[in-house]
């Protein structure tokens, strides 16, 4: 299991220090197997179809990645310094074909109470496309607001890897280069939500 590292901080247009705060995260490797993710990537393609703006194919429920969760809570949970209230999960398939990325962002908008983010990656191998990392970005303070920082730790989309963040977190998917159109050929994740 990895976590993030320390950021620091960064100077402002008057040359006072800016709180920069890391983004703690919790990173695994080898979630499901290989037989086990190898399974879930073809039962993942198998549903894919028509690919909404943003990517999201289908709101999905994946019992093995759950559990996995469901063991793994307590650790992210004391990582990321978040208590969940109801252990409540959704998932969704997330697909990013060729020139496709994601803007930074947060998992998370007013009124929801998602507390958790996390994103399993799958595809095909060998690798068909280049790309699509993952950014999380560390927070900086301006004016007292909480607001993205330039800086961010890169998190490659490698098969059957998994990582956990907090759902406030900005976040970013970097762009997805293909040599083919096909969806099935670009980053596919399963991206959930814990509350």
């Amino acid at each position: 299991m990895t976590s993030g590292t320390p950021a620091g901080s960064s100077e402002n247009r008057s040359g006072a220090a800016t709180p920069v705060l890391s983004t703690p995260f919790v990173y695994l490797e080898d979630v499901l197997t290989t037989a086990g993710a190898d399974a879930l990537l073809h039962s993942a393609l198998d549903s894919i179809g028509p690919l909404d703006a943003d990517g999201t194919v289908t709101e999905l429920d994946v019992p093995e990645l759950r559990a996995e969760l469901a063991r793994l809570s307590p650790v992210a949970q004391q990582v990321l310094g978040i208590s969940l209230a109801s252990g409540e999960l959704r998932s969704a398939i997330m697909v990013h074909p060729h020139g496709r990325h994601m803007p930074p962002m947060q998992d998370v908008h007013p009124g929801e109470t998602e507390a958790i983010a996390f994103s399993y990656f799958l595809h095909r191998r060998p690798r068909m496309f280049r790309g699509g990392g993952l950014r999380i970005f560390d927070t900086v303070v301006r004016n007292g607001q909480p607001s993205c920082a330039a800086t961010y730790r890169r998190i490659a989309p490698e098969h059957d890897t998994l990582v956990i963040y907090p759902a406030d977190a900005w976040n970013q998917v970097e762009l997805v280069e293909c040599t083919s159109e096909d969806p099935s050929e670009g980053r596919i994740a399963i991206q959930g939500w814990l509350a």
